[in-house]
């Protein structure tokens, strides 16, 4: 059986990436919680920036949420 080592690194810095996210949905197909295809919001390092007068579903959001904080950034060796 073998092992591996990874050698932590005192290196914790990384960068965020800044997401647009977009609602779309096939011809014909059916959208839950009130957004239209279109919808959009900009995710700016840390701060979530809405188009004026567009709202977004809190539930849309919270399972969207988890994903877009792991793909934000490259994955750290240490993680």
């Amino acid at each position: 059986m073998s092992s591996t080592t990874q050698t932590p690194t005192n290196d914790d810095t990384f960068q965020l990436y800044d997401f647009l996210v977009e609602v779309i949905c096939p011809p014909g197909g059916r959208i839950l919680c009130g957004a239209n295809p279109g919808d959009s919001f900009r995710l700016e390092g840390e701060m979530l920036h809405l188009p004026p007068g567009q709202g977004f579903s809190i539930y849309s959001l919270s399972a969207i949420l988890p994903l877009l904080a792991a793909k934000q950034r490259a994955t750290h060796p240490n993680d």
